[in-house]
């Protein structure tokens, strides 16, 4: 009998951890365990999954995370790692007010709150709707989030982390906060792939290797913004945006590729020490395709599609000349046009404003239009001139 118990425990011990954990699950109905989210966030272990049926979720609780200020509403408030939040489908999983009024986080509570603890977390297949934060990860929590949608409220998804967060197949929408989605502190590694946003951005503050791609971008004053962050922008369309497409800033290092900007007054800016490899791209804009703005910047420009629609190829601004005059690379890119005079007037830099102290060096130059997905630099170079 001895040896039988022993010999359970044991194969309890090497059991993983999927096998013990549990499924709890939320219905509005009153057929689950649960009818309010956090009920079944209060009872879960490590590992455990909570499934969330239709229905509107508007009932929410009050708590202070340790060192804040203020106590704050939410639906979900997670310091317990590895749970799993499934909802039965974007459409009828709503979780939010059904009104948004900024300034008050007791009356538009946070979605999910991941805190200390609340690493490795998942969610999808719910909308988030005038959240103040639809998802925010905190102090140390990484996790994933898919086909779910941010509509409304403050911000998407915020990230308070060093870890990493990755977020796929997600729609957002009229982020009021001007944010889809936003990394505040240095995480690593994070991926938002395969989104759409409509009127929301995404701004990458202090972040390494922050990388989007093939994603959707309408409307809205700026589509992808880095600030002292690294990372890369690849297969994205860009389509109306007013301001910015695309915002390298801050001594930030960011490879633009693949991408296609049209409409809106500026494609792509390069500001303030910043690092650009541009590559490959369609570029279209209404006041100027390309901004650079200094102190002195790093860029290369090459098998781009640099066109305009009245303003602007490219301005340069802001090159005081104390570090001498800078020669910036936009060499092998294709104009729209077949000589070298109509995209020297559309380019504006020491060659017009002597105190720029900044040239953009075009030639050579592709007299045709590039291939959309070029194969290889062999290719190429019998379009140049």
């Amino acid at each position: 009998m001895v040896r039988l118990i022993l010999l359970m425990v044991l194969v309890l011990l090497l059991l993983p951890a999927a096998v013990l954990s549990a499924t709890w699950r939320v219905e509005q109905d009153g057929s689950g365990d649960y009818i309010m989210i956090h009920n079944a966030v209060n009872v879960a272990s490590a590992g455990d999954t909570i499934l969330i049926g239709p229905g509107e979720y508007r009932t929410y609780i009050v708590v202070q995370p340790p060192g804040w200020t203020q106590p704050v509403g939410v639906y979900a408030y997670v310091t317990k790692p590895e749970l799993t939040f499934i909802g039965s489908d974007p459409s009828e999983v709503i979780i939010g007010t059904e009104e948004y009024d900024p300034g008050h986080p007791l009356d538009n509570p946070y979605g999910f709150l991941f805190m200390d603890g609340g690493n490795g977390w998942h969610v999808e297949g719910v909308t988030l709707e005038n959240c103040l934060d639809g998802i925010s990860s905190r102090t140390d929590t990484g996790g994933e989030v898919s086909e779910s949608v941010f509509r409304g409220g403050d911000y998407g998804v915020v990230l308070n982390t060093s870890e990493t967060v990755n977020i796929s197949n997600c729609e957002f929408w009229d982020n009021v906060g001007g944010g889809g989605v936003v990394s505040f502190d240095p995480c690593v590694d994070s991926v938002v792939q395969e989104c759409k946003f409509n009127n929301a951005r995404i701004s990458v503050q202090n972040a390494e290797n922050f990388q989007v791609n093939d994603c959707e971008f309408t409307t809205g004053a700026v589509g992808v913004q880095y600030f002292a962050s690294s990372g890369r922008v690849s297969n994205c369309v860009f389509s109306d945006i007013s301001n910015y497409s695309v915002v390298v800033k801050e001594s930030s290092n960011v490879t633009v590729e693949g991408c296609t900007m049209s409409g809106g007054g500026c494609a792509l800016s390069i500001e303030n020490r910043s690092t650009g490899t541009i590559l490959n791209n369609i570029l279209e804009a209404e006041v100027y395709t390309v901004n650079i703005y200094g102190p002195i910047v790093y860029v290369e420009f090459s098998g781009n599609h640099i066109l305009r629609s009245g303003g602007l190829f490219v301005r340069t601004i802001w090159f005081p000349g104390t570090e001498g005059d800078v020669i910036l690379n936009f060499e092998d890119n294709y104009w729209g046009v077949g000589s070298s005079n109509p995209i020297a007037e559309g380019i504006w830099d020491m060659n017009d404003d002597p105190e720029i102290h900044a040239i953009v060096d075009f030639e050579p130059f592709s007299s045709e239009a590039l291939p959309a997905e070029p194969t290889g630099w062999g290719d190429l170079k019998a379009l140049y001139r």
